[in-house]
């Protein structure tokens, strides 16, 4: 799908401390892909990490309406960062906005 270009460039662009860059790049795939969630994710985590709790928690409900058997345990098992820093960082974002 044309809308995992900008949806891997965002989450790039998160693990390489560019936010914004990040933002814009994640909501073009939103754009492109309405009803795909996984932008949704890393929106809420970046959201989160600016402390723009309202933003973090919209994209939280929109994730959990089109992946409702989505989970923080799914994530845990399945992200593919090595360093357990920063995966419990991600974990701790997610809750912040809402996800479990």
């Amino acid at each position: 799908s044309p809308a995992q270009y900008p949806y891997t460039f965002g989450w790039s662009s998160l693990l390489t401390g560019q936010q914004e860059t990040a933002i814009v790049a994640l909501k073009k795939s939103v754009a492109m892909r309405p009803n795909w969630w996984p932008p949704h994710l890393f929106l809420a985590l970046i959201y989160s990490d600016l402390q723009q709790h309202a933003a973090a928690q919209t994209e939280a409900a929109e994730l959990m309406k089109l992946a409702p058997d989505f989970s923080l345990a799914l994530v845990e098992q399945r992200m593919p960062y090595k360093d357990p820093a920063l995966l419990h960082h991600t974990l701790v974002a997610f809750r912040k906005a809402g996800l479990t």
